[in-house]
């Protein structure tokens, strides 16, 4: 630990599966709710949600790489509304 508080983190998956999510090893701020973080780490930290990340990623790699995916550029600018017409 330094003068910042700052440790290094041992990650492992819950279970011997290694197909899923990784967590500390040990307690982190990663297993308390958003509202905790937030109340303990308001001044320190910054939670940041995305939407559609995954996707929104793939389609900003093909265009610096010049490859052309117009459904892909369709899905990410219109998700909602493709979204509710598969819905209904």
């Amino acid at each position: 630990m330094n003068k910042y508080f700052e440790r290094d983190m041992l990650y492992g998956y819950p279970s011997n599966e290694q197909i899923s999510r990784i967590y500390p090893e040990f307690s982190s701020m990663t297993l308390l709710t958003r509202q905790i973080r937030y109340y303990l780490f308001k001044y320190f930290y910054t939670d940041v949600d995305l939407v559609n990340a995954h996707l929104t990623i793939l389609l900003d790699f093909a265009m610096y790489n010049n490859i052309d995916c117009p459904s892909l550029f369709l899905l990410v600018n219109n998700r909602n509304d493709i979204f509710n017409t598969i819905i209904e």
